[in-house]
Formats: C-alpha cells, sequence, structure tokens
C-alpha cells in the first residue's frame, strides 16, 4: 500500500474521498496485470456503474493537487489525454453481456473484499448517491452469489 511517509503528506493536499480513491487505485495496481483505464474502472469496488467508475478515476487523475501522478504512472497519461464525446446514450439493451459480467464481476468481488473498509467509509461520504449506492452493493450481492 502507500508507506506512510507518502500518507501523511498527501493527507495535507487531498481530502478524505481523494485518499481513499488513491489507496483503492494503488492496491487495484498492485493486484491486476493491466494498468488500462477501463480495466481499472471494472475492478474498481465502488457500487457505482462502470462509467461511473471510469469518470471518477478520470476526474481523480485530472486533479490539479495530484499532477505528480503522472510521474508515477506514466502510462496513464496517454490514456487522460485521450478524448470522449460526452454523448448520452439511450439503452434499451443490457449494458453489460452475462460473460462480461462473469469475466469482470469476479475481479470486483476481489477487489472489493480487499477495500471493503475504504469503499463503506467512501460511500459515506456521498449522502446524495446513497441510492445508487444501494443499487451497486445489490448487485455485488447477486454476483457473489453466483461464485
Amino acid at each position: 500500500m502507500l508507506a506512510s511517509f507518502y500518507q501523511n503528506f498527501l493527507e495535507k493536499y487531498l481530502n478524505k474521498a481523494q485518499l481513499i480513491t488513491l489507496k483503492m487505485l494503488v492496491w487495484l495496481l498492485q493486484t491486476q496485470k493491466q494498468v488500462r483505464l477501463e480495466r481499472l474502472a471494472a475492478t474498481l469496488p465502488l457500487p457505482i456503474q462502470q462509467n461511473s467508475r471510469r469518470r471518477h478515476i478520470q476526474r481523480f487523475l485530472t486533479l490539479n493537487a495530484l499532477s505528480v501522478v503522472l510521474l508515477w504512472f506514466p502510462i496513464i497519461e496517454a490514456i487522460i489525454n485521450q478524448q470522449h464525446s460526452g454523448k448520452k446514450i439511450n439503452r434499451t439493451e443490457k449494458r453489460h453481456s452475462n460473460f462480461w459480467i462473469g469475466l469482470y464481476g469476479f475481479n470486483w468481488i476481489e477487489a472489493l473484499h480487499g477495500c471493503q473498509a475504504w469503499v463503506e467509509e467512501m460511500v459515506g461520504f456521498i449522502r446524495n448517491k446513497q441510492a445508487y449506492d444501494q443499487q451497486g452493493l445489490r448487485a455485488m450481492t447477486l454476483i457473489q452469489q453466483s461464485l
């Protein structure tokens, strides 16, 4: 995880939610074999939709207080610089296939177990999103039951 020196230093510049996000990302980077935004978003154990997790990571990595991240993880720089259209899509079909959920669901649950305390603390910070968090936690429970 983060060395106490780094944690003490970063506590001065990041709020609690941002510090938790950093801890989860460091944990994920240590457990995942690929450093891709989509892969990190798929396994970030927050109970929100994958696109929201992707945007959460993108916003976090572009924080002015965290510009050092580009020096720590230079692979991510190319991902941050990519332009996204931002168009909303009306979906009538399922967001992900059963196969996709089978592939990434296990990683998501594994990451949840590794970061459980941080996830619970992070969910507590964002009161206006609790209904969505409950949906995400229910999805995690359903995935766990099928494994």
